[in-house]
């Protein structure tokens, strides 16, 4: 097939409609089936979680983040916490072969805990390792009230 009618086909193929063998032959990625962040690389960060009775007792790998870039929030019984990430390459060689990449990143992990106090918050950053202590509420103490 020469060049001119390959082309010519090929645009035929862009304007017509889908048909099933068309959807039968894409990648699976292309359905968006899998936009989950479970199945997609977007950076993020492990954390463990741990009810200690009185407190909870998160531990968060952000290895390379800086402690600035760090940011706890508790809002309405959900604590957020955010890191940005940032990376420069610089690789120059003997052939005059120059790379440089950079990249940015913001990562971020809510936790819903309605009976944590935020007063009784305690955070500490170590070796890419965030450590934070969030005490719970004191629950309110029932009264009963004799009827007259």
């Amino acid at each position: 097939m020469n060049a001119l009618k390959r082309h010519q086909l090929q645009k035929a193929q862009e304007n017509r409609p889908t048909t099933i063998f068309d959807l039968m032959t894409r990648p699976i990625s292309d359905f968006g089936l899998f936009s989950s962040p479970i199945f997609q690389d977007e950076p993020n960060f492990k954390v463990d979680l741990k009810d200690g009775g009185d407190h909870y007792e998160l531990v968060a790998d952000l290895p390379g983040v800086k402690k600035d870039d760090i940011k706890l929030n508790f809002e309405d019984g959900v604590l957020s916490i955010s890191a940005e990430t940032h990376s420069e390459l610089n690789k120059k060689d003997d052939h005059g072969y120059v790379v440089q990449e950079r990249s940015y990143g913001t990562m971020q992990r809510r936790f819903y805990l309605a009976d944590a106090d935020e007063q009784k918050a305690e955070a500490s950053y170590e070796n890419g390792v965030l450590k934070l202590t969030l005490g719970k509420k004191v629950p309110a103490t029932r009264k009963s009230i004799a009827i007259k």
